[in-house]
């Protein structure tokens, strides 16, 4: 109620666990599409405010994680490009719902995590059909 009360226009905290095609953003207009994973969560309508969604990721040991930066990552600037494509495919070849990449700054300290992630982005950037915003 206080993002709505606060004239706040969106939210992106309440990961989804099922991944499987992945969820779009959707409006509070109406009650919660998916199960709520981490209360509280809204049990109203806040007409207005948006949810983007905390689709979980899968990780190359089969566990999931609600930020991209939680997940098991690899010891490797390879495995870590192909543990964010995977990801990023499940969207891209299902029903192209935004992929959200949510990371903390101290993610990109470890060389190897900052060069995946910089393979991944030069690969996203060449197909002609996918914008980075």
């Amino acid at each position: 109620s206080m993002l709505h009360e606060a004239n706040f226009t969106y939210d992106s905290s309440m990961p989804i666990y099922e991944n499987y095609p992945p969820s779009f953003p959707y409006t509070l207009d109406y009650k919660l599409p998916h199960e709520c994973m981490i209360p509280p969560c809204p049990n109203k309508a806040y007409p207005g405010v948006w949810e983007v969604p905390l689709i979980m990721w899968n990780d190359l040991r089969g566990g999931r994680c609600s930020m991209a930066d939680a997940c098991t990552y690899p010891s490797t600037a390879q495995d870590v490009y192909f543990m964010i494509l995977r990801n990023f495919q499940r969207h891209y070849l299902t029903n192209r719902a935004p992929f959200n990449l949510f990371y903390r700054p101290s993610w990109f300290t470890t060389p190897h995590h900052k060069e995946g992630f910089e393979l991944f982005l030069d690969t996203i950037i060449s197909m002609e059909d996918v914008w980075v915003v």
